[in-house]
């Protein structure tokens, strides 16, 4: 049975690129190929990734750490909520402290929007006046 299929010859690249492939197994020992394992599985798991998004790049975490929170999300939930059930009135206490805190900081931010302009103005005029 004969062919017709043209051959086509390949170039000093392409033939040193199967030679290298054919016998790959031979040339790599089992440290060298525990190296590129190692490696691999370094980058593919442990290091943060970056993906092109339009004009942006966007940094994302490694798979490994994307791995564990999804699996330990539960998990730390239900340790919380058992914590929470648990010690009450540290937890009273915290959103007592929280809260008085937010308030405080809250009426000290109002007072000092709606004293802003007056207090610039009396500076305005002091200053116009030379007595500052």
């Amino acid at each position: 049975m004969t062919t017709t299929a043209v051959a086509t010859p390949e170039t000093f690249q392409e033939r040193m690129f199967i030679r290298i492939r054919e016998s790959m197994g031979d040339l790599m020992t089992d440290d060298d190929l525990k190296k590129v394992v190692d490696t691999a599985m370094q980058k593919a798991f442990f290091e943060e990734r970056r993906i092109q998004d339009g004009y942006h790049t966007k940094t994302l975490q490694p798979y490994f750490v994307e791995l564990i929170q999804k699996e330990m999300k539960d998990q730390v939930s239900n340790q919380i909520s058992a914590w929470i059930a648990e010690h009450p009135e540290e937890v009273s206490k915290c959103i007592t402290e929280t809260l008085e805190k937010g308030i405080y900081g809250m009426m000290v931010s109002h007072f000092e929007s709606k004293m802003h302009a007056p207090l610039w103005e009396l500076n305005t005029k002091l200053s116009q006046k030379g007595l500052l």
